[in-house]
């Protein structure tokens, strides 16, 4: 009876010790999210998402137009290295939408605007960054100059990536290209 009493003791005392433990070491090691749309420096993503064959099925109808204005999958690389990729839904009145591969709590929808500039699509596309407690660390701004293929399916392009704290100082930059492939309804 004593050993069982004994027994008893010990899971009462341990168990929490246990859980206490194991939840402090799971805190200690989990990521943390630092960033809005926009702070892809801190992430180490680089792997492309596979997309449904569905939706990489060519059409075979002609173009509207050589157009940016619809819907993108895009990759933006740098220095040979997957920097992101995403969803980009350009609009017919100079304003663009992206839905980026990230989680969600490091804010993965972003806005811009857009021209036409001669064969050039310039585009200037600005967001929020946070620290990892939520309160605002800065802002972000992408700028593009993109090209759309002849045959209005595609684009290509170059990006300059900034980083700011909330004075407005830059403090990172990184520059890359990306291409583009028109989603389209089969």
């Amino acid at each position: 009876m004593y050993t069982l009493q004994k027994k008893q003791f010990r899971k009462r005392l341990f168990k929490p010790l246990f859980v206490a433990l194991t939840s402090f070491g799971i805190l200690m090691t989990a990521s943390v999210a630092h960033a809005a749309c926009g702070d892809h420096l801190q992430s180490s993503h680089g792997i492309s998402a596979k997309l449904p064959l569905a939706l990489l099925q060519r059409d075979t109808s002609e173009p509207s137009s050589r157009s940016i204005v619809g819907l993108w999958h895009v990759i933006y690389s740098s220095q040979g290295q997957l920097f992101y990729e995403a969803f980009d839904q350009w609009h017919g009145d100079g304003t663009e939408f992206e839905n980026a591969n990230f989680i969600p709590t490091e804010g993965n929808i972003c806005v811009g605007v857009w021209k036409l500039m001669g064969n050039t699509v310039v585009l200037n596309h600005i967001g929020w960054n946070f620290d990892a407690s939520g309160n605002s660390s800065g802002t972000f701004t992408l700028t593009e100059r993109n090209v759309v293929g002849s045959d209005g399916r595609t684009y290509r392009g170059i990006f300059d990536y900034k980083v700011f704290d909330v004075n407005g100082n830059l403090i990172d930059e990184l520059t890359g290209t990306q291409i583009a492939t028109r989603i389209t309804v089969r």
